[in-house]
């Protein structure tokens, strides 16, 4: 069977979408991309193997009023703000069986509540993949049935854009829900590398149902930097390039690149119907805890009418 794509945005995390899909071309009928800028659009094509840009019939560039028919799968790589109107424009025009939809999922609990709503029923994960890499997979079977301390220290880190990702991977490898989370912002917004979005200093604390505990922090001590895991008995000292260190010993793993895990993951989604990935009903459920405790916080609050700069 040939199956047919769409690809909504091509800018850094889009190009590695095509590139992981580009191992799995003998399944794909038609790839259809919607990407505005010629530029992204350019950048994005040139890193296909010249012979799939030669044979490119199978690739087409679309606007999004010119879309038409049924897709089996629906990728939106898009910065945050635009996600759920992209959305609700596509659900409009054509028939999509399956959605991978990328994180921050909204920039106010209102356009997480519409993007859910608009999507409905039909199967749709978010792109917290840490769950999919060698790496967290070898971790996850090596953790004791109790609860853990998860602390991720770095002054690089951006808490905005980027804490969605540990706080899902917490809970999918404790298995426990996500309790409530708190924000301590030590700076005010300010701007961040993704123009026209904002980031912020400070500390987050997630609690688990079961007691587990997730901390990350980006004022810290440059010594101090590094990620932990600390399990009843346990402690295990994460490099994500290398794997992790228990007693001393190198247990070999890695947080994969996007495009090294994106074609596997579309190959399981057409194929399959499933996934590793968090659903989105699980996802957004995640994503509106973070999304409060960003509101309460006193310098984080939104702007505007409930809106949050993060992508």
């Amino acid at each position: 069977m040939n199956y047919r794509i769409l690809l909504v945005g091509l800018g850094q995390l889009g190009s590695r979408y095509l590139q992981g899909i580009e191992q799995y071309r003998s399944l794909i009928g038609e790839l259809v991309i919607l990407e505005p800028l010629d530029k992204a659009y350019e950048q994005g094509i040139s890193l296909l193997s010249p012979s799939n840009v030669i044979q490119g019939d199978w690739i087409s560039r679309q606007g999004i009023n010119n879309l038409k028919g049924e897709f089996d799968l629906a990728i939106i790589a898009t910065p945050s703000s635009p996600r759920p109107k992209i959305v609700a424009q596509i659900i409009r025009r054509v028939n999509v069986r399956s959605w991978i939809l990328e994180k921050v999922l909204g920039t106010s609990l209102q356009a997480i509540r519409k993007l859910c709503s608009d999507i409905g029923s039909t199967p749709a994960w978010v792109n917290t993949p840490r769950r999919l890499t060698s790496l967290y997979n070898s971790i996850k079977t090596k953790l004791p049935q109790d609860a853990i301390e998860f602390t991720v220290r770095s002054r690089s880190f951006a808490l905005g854009c980027n804490s969605i990702h540990f706080i899902d991977t917490v809970e999918w490898l404790t298995n426990e829900p996500l309790v409530s989370i708190e924000i301590e912002a030590l700076s005010d917004w300010y701007d961040s590398k993704r123009s026209g979005y904002k980031e912020f200093d400070g500390r987050l604390v997630a609690l688990y149902a079961s007691g587990s505990r997730l901390v990350i922090d980006n004022i810290c001590d440059g010594l101090d930097e590094g990620i932990d895991l600390l399990a009843k008995g346990r402690h295990l000292t994460i490099d994500e390039t290398r794997g992790f260190f228990e007693f001393g010993k190198l247990v070999p793993g890695r947080v994969e690149y996007q495009s090294e895990l994106s074609g596997r993951l579309v190959q399981y989604i057409l194929k399959r119907g499933e996934c590793s990935l968090p659903t989105l009903n699980e996802s957004a459920r995640q994503h509106r805890s973070f999304l409060g405790a960003l509101n309460r916080s006193p310098r984080l609050m939104s702007h505007g009418k409930g809106s949050l700069p993060i992508t």
